[in-house]
């Protein structure tokens, strides 16, 4: 795997237009964000993680 595929919370953050904070949250709630990886003691997001997630995200009303 290239370390290309691998974004840090700070990458993912901003290409998402949210704060690191948020991610960092949303890891303490299961399910909430986006699937990560541990190397080490980084946290660090697979782009097809992260395009999984995003997929699952869509929503066409505001209902439920």
């Amino acid at each position: 795997m290239e370390s290309g595929n691998l974004l840090t919370t700070e990458q993912l953050a901003a290409d998402l237009g949210i704060h690191p904070v948020t991610l960092a949250q949303w890891r303490l709630v299961d399910g909430k964000g986006p699937a990560y990886v541990k190397v080490g003691s980084s946290v660090r997001y697979r782009r097809s993680d992260i395009d999984e997630w995003l997929r699952h995200q869509t929503r066409t009303g505001t209902r439920g």
